[in-house]
């Protein structure tokens, strides 16, 4: 139970972490490939539960940074698109 406890408050770091990044780089750096972020993020990931001696999880903890980065980057792009269309719209 101990250790359950504990790796959801990595999963949350590691996630709240990973979505700050993500965000920052989809909206600063617009012409970067979205692969390339996501793949930096599952690596932050996967060194981050490898530093803190979670090496059986380490994959999970990867994977899980990669769907939170592309949720993070799908945010900023659906951001973007919804401003350009109300532009669009109001004239």
């Amino acid at each position: 139970m101990e250790f359950l406890l504990i790796l959801s408050v990595h999963f949350i770091i590691v996630g709240s972490a990973v979505m700050l990044l993500s965000i920052l780089i989809s909206f600063l750096a617009k012409k970067l490939p979205v692969i390339v972020t996501i793949l930096l993020c599952m690596l932050i990931g996967f060194f981050y539960a490898n530093t803190f001696g979670l090496t059986r999880v380490a994959w999970v903890q990867a994977i899980f940074s990669g769907v939170v980065s592309a949720v993070a980057i799908a945010m900023v792009k659906v951001g973007r698109y919804a401003g350009e269309k109300a532009e669009r719209l109001d004239g």
